[in-house]
């Protein structure tokens, strides 16, 4: 695969060509713009520290690739261990959603990334501290279910969202929503404290979705707390 990137008045490119097929799915799954065997996603300007960002991009995509083919393992626990190493002290609002907070409970789940949810109170906090591992720079969204979105590789693929919108809770409540964040429950994992959505909010997203195993778990657990 090649990366190279394409810069216009508005925006930067960000091209991966001669995308394997078997690798397609993977950026398809992450929003990129697929076009034949090359992936296109574009990031509006202004974006502060361009060259650093590209650099990161170069050196971390392809890891993050594989692990979200499956080729190589999810180094979750590893990702989640650095994010709290990096902000210990520094006064930031943040929470765990999607499968790595199942995972935390304990729950039988194999996390593909880490979805870390944030107050944009805390943008330029995290912009700094996260400099030298982001590859999607941290940008406004345009109202896509947050503010604002970007990504880093700490060994996992970690995502940072800021300040999810009320459209996520249409028609029912999700564990990355506004819901969820009034309802956040603390645990206790590798003696840190965390917050997490309620368990709940994940049964009908997932029966939707045909992950049977993954209700069956969720059920269990609920059944033995």
């Amino acid at each position: 695969m090649q990366i190279s990137f394409l810069e216009t008045e508005n925006d930067v490119s960000f091209i991966t060509s001669e995308i394997p097929e078997s690798l397609i799915s993977v950026f398809k799954g992450q929003f990129y713009e697929v076009e034949g065997n090359r992936a296109v996603k574009k990031f509006p300007k202004p974006i502060d520290n361009l060259e650093t960002i590209k650099k990161n991009y170069l050196k971390y995509n392809p890891e993050l690739i594989s692990q979200a083919a499956h080729l190589k393992p999810v180094r979750w626990e590893k990702g989640l261990d650095t994010f709290i190493d990096i902000i210990e002290g520094k006064n930031i609002d943040w929470w765990v959603a999607g499968s790595c907070s199942l995972a935390l409970r304990a729950i039988n789940v194999l996390p593909h990334d880490i979805d870390i949810m944030l107050s944009s109170k805390d943008l330029e906090k995290i912009k700094s501290l996260f400099l030298d591992y982001t590859l999607w720079p941290i940008v406004p969204t345009g109202g896509w279910i947050v503010k604002h979105f970007g990504m880093a590789f700490l060994g996992c693929q970690v995502d940072f969202a800021f300040d999810p919108l009320p459209e996520l809770d249409q028609p029912e409540p999700v564990d990355s929503g506004p819901y969820a964040k009034a309802y956040l429950e603390e645990i206790e994992w590798k003696g840190q404290k965390i917050k997490v959505p309620p368990v709940e909010l994940f049964i009908k997203i997932n029966r939707k979705r045909g992950r049977l195993e993954r209700v069956q778990a969720i059920e269990k657990f609920l059944r033995e707390t």
